[in-house]
């Protein structure tokens, strides 16, 4: 969890790393809460050992009160990298970002699809 209240500035982060014991096609999913007006970015990224940083997922701003759920289908460079969950506060102290129940599990994640025709 990021809090974006005082001693934090603009720009503060927080992170979690969680090692990658696979070699294979897994399904990461894991809940995010983005509330509040100042809110930054979420970041998820595969930090390989051998190779630059890739953007798995990113969502910006607020999101509402309510917990979401994201899936993320992850082909691992190699056995020893890391998934990085990175937290950024925007601008002001109105607004928190917080991760909750990941999980890992084998093949790609399944697909929802949605429609908004009568918007």
């Amino acid at each position: 969890m990021i809090e974006a209240s005082n001693p934090r500035v603009a720009g503060h982060s927080a992170t979690f790393d969680l090692p990658v014991e696979f070699d294979q096609i897994v399904c990461l999913q894991f809940y995010y809460h983005m509330f509040g007006t100042d809110i930054g970015t979420l970041t998820v990224r595969m930090n390989p050992k051998v190779s630059s940083p890739i953007l798995l997922w990113s969502l910006s701003e607020n999101q509402g009160n309510e917990w979401h759920k994201a899936r993320v289908t992850v082909n691992p460079e190699n056995t020893g990298s890391t998934i990085r969950f990175y937290g950024t506060r925007g601008n002001g102290y109105r607004g928190d970002i917080a991760v909750d129940d990941i999980s890992v599990s084998t093949g790609s994640c399944p697909v929802f699809f949605s429609c908004d025709f009568g918007k």
